[in-house]
């Protein structure tokens, strides 16, 4: 499971670095975020397929790319869990309560369909709007288990909204 995990976290960070280097690429597919791997563009597919996905995970690793590149690259690097961003994204009154947002992608199957794909992308445009970055290394494991049976990213997501800071940790 480890493996899996590092094969994941190296082949985010070699997407990366390749987008640094090709501006066009990171244009292309922040055009194509909040769509399904079979309706984006031929920009996008060109610039996806540069970066050498894993076959069996390509429509969920071209999510986490394109939602990545909504945020500027000196900021990839910075990003926070999507429960943490949104919680940030909120007033403190706001905070109280779980958001809907989040309830209605924790009740939401992966699909294929681009449906669930379609709600992250909103969720994603409301932490950017608000000045949160979330972490694609945090959203491609998530996006990995999604399905999973036991549920425990979905408890981990709910866990990590409600989770209180202690004084001097962040």
């Amino acid at each position: 499971m480890q493996t899996m995990k590092s094969n994941k976290s190296e082949w985010l960070l070699k997407a990366q670095e390749s987008l640094r280097s090709r501006p066009s690429d990171i244009v292309a597919l922040r055009r194509a975020a909040g769509r399904t791997l079979s309706t984006a563009g031929a920009a996008a597919l060109s610039a996806f397929y540069r970066l050498y996905p894993d076959g069996r995970e390509e429509e969920k690793q071209f999510t986490t790319v394109c939602l990545m590149c909504l945020w500027r690259e000196d900021e990839w690097d910075r990003g926070q869990s999507i429960p943490k961003a949104v919680k940030s994204s909120l007033t403190a009154e706001q905070q109280q309560e779980f958001p809907r947002r989040l309830q209605v992608l924790l009740d939401m199957p992966w699909d294929t369909t681009g449906y669930f794909i379609g709600k992250l992308y909103r969720v994603a445009r409301f932490c950017r709007s608000k000045g949160n970055v979330i972490s694609a290394q945090n959203l491609l494991r998530d996006l990995h288990s999604w399905d999973h049976p036991d549920h425990f990213i979905q408890r981990n997501w709910v866990k990590d909204f409600y989770q209180v800071e202690r004084k001097g940790e962040k």
